[in-house]
């Protein structure tokens, strides 16, 4: 076996670099078009502190990266998930948005947003089952 065939099989290493992926992706959105698609689908816009996004997204999403999502490791990002909501319920703010001088809005979710969003969260389920059927065969 290779190193892709070995990074493939587990299932851990291969969710650690697929945060680490959607990284770039965050950050070339934010620093592009000052938002992502699934925050332009729930209504959350992002406001810079200046003219300058290029800085404050890489550092926001790095933030984000850390402080949120604890690297992508398994089970500490529930934790980190969890303490992020906390303070943004509390203070209105997260603290990757306080120390990239970021302004986050939300806006209120629609019905229909609602419903894509159910429709996205089960669609991981769909292809989570469809690939265990095709390991078991």
């Amino acid at each position: 076996e290779g190193v892709f065939e070995t990074i493939a099989s587990s299932d851990i290493l291969v969710g650690v670099l697929a945060i680490n992926m959607c990284l770039f992706y965050e950050i070339s959105c934010l620093a592009s078009f000052k938002t992502t698609i699934g925050k332009k689908i729930m209504g959350i816009n992002l406001s810079f502190p200046n003219t300058e996004t290029a800085l404050p997204a890489i550092k926001r999403g790095l933030l984000v990266w850390y402080r949120g999502m604890a690297a992508g490791y398994p089970l500490f990002n529930l934790f980190t998930m969890y303490a992020g909501f906390k303070n943004y319920k509390k203070y209105g703010k997260n603290s990757w948005d306080m120390s990239a001088g970021t302004e986050l809005e939300c806006k209120e979710i629609h019905i229909s947003r609602w419903l894509f969003g159910i429709l996205i969260f089960l669609s991981n389920y769909v292809f989570l089952f469809l690939d265990a059927a095709q390991r078991l065969q």
